[in-house]
């Protein structure tokens, strides 16, 4: 069985090494994206099985790249988003996206994990 892919966008350089490095024993496959223009062009290319998106990021946030990616037949990817930010916005706006969860920073790797997991077996079923 081949390894699901996870496409994780985050504009924290830091953040996305340390997933990196506590996810290599996940048995994921995993493409990183530090903005909005990379996570769209490597969504498009390698289309992921979960996508892992930063909500507040200076090129476009989690949101806009979930909106752009649902006008191009790509709505069927499971969206998980990461953020600092707890707002009653970040909940309304996740829930119509249908968004399948919302992780609020700081949050421990295991938690993301496991909730890709969860994620993936859904998706699946």
């Amino acid at each position: 069985m081949s390894k699901a892919h996870v496409l994780i966008v985050d504009d924290d350089r830091n953040l996305l090494e340390s997933i990196k490095r506590s996810m290599k024993d996940a048995d994921f496959e995993l493409s990183l994206a530090l903005d909005a223009y990379n996570a769209l062009a490597l969504a498009t290319k390698n289309q992921p099985d979960v996508l892992v998106l930063d909500i507040n990021m200076p090129t476009g946030g989690g949101f806009s790249v979930q909106e752009r990616l649902n006008t191009i037949d790509m709505s069927h990817i499971p969206v998980i988003y990461i953020t600092g930010e707890e707002s009653r916005r970040v909940k309304v706006l996740a829930e119509k996206l249908n968004a399948f969860a919302v992780i609020h920073k700081p949050f421990e790797i295991e938690q993301l994990i496991a909730t890709i997991r969860q994620t993936l077996s859904i998706a699946s079923a």
